[in-house]
């Protein structure tokens, strides 16, 4: 063996070729949106949410849904079937940050789906 590892002395190294990235592009890198408190109520009244109730939110999420896959002709179905799939949470969560008077961060979560926190 070398005596390198027989030393057990390891240093954390960065490669030569690394480039630093400033957090915004992190945040770009790791997928994702935030939402302020007012962009997300603009979302909801575009939505056709009438009133700030989970219910009311994810009414307006499936008929949204619905509404997409039915009109979008490429991958309609597929952004139509994601907000279905998600509408209850993202409804929970978009009430209790309109509540706080917060924002809400919706990000693609591993292996695969979306998550969202109020922030």
């Amino acid at each position: 063996m070398s005596t390198f590892v027989l030393k057990r002395e390891y240093a954390l190294q960065l490669p030569n070729s690394y480039a630093e990235i400033d957090r915004e592009e992190m945040e770009y890198v790791d997928g994702g949106v935030y939402l302020s408190n007012d962009d997300l109520k603009a979302v909801l009244v575009t939505a056709g949410v009438t009133g700030v109730s989970v219910a009311a939110v994810v009414a307006a999420s499936y008929t949204l849904a619905a509404a997409i896959a039915a009109t979008v002709p490429v991958g309609g179905w597929l952004t139509g079937g994601l907000i279905a799939t998600y509408a209850g949470a993202f409804a929970v969560v978009a009430v209790q940050a309109i509540h706080e008077g917060k924002g809400m961060h919706i990000r693609l979560a591993f292996p695969w789906g979306l998550s969202f926190e109020v922030g």
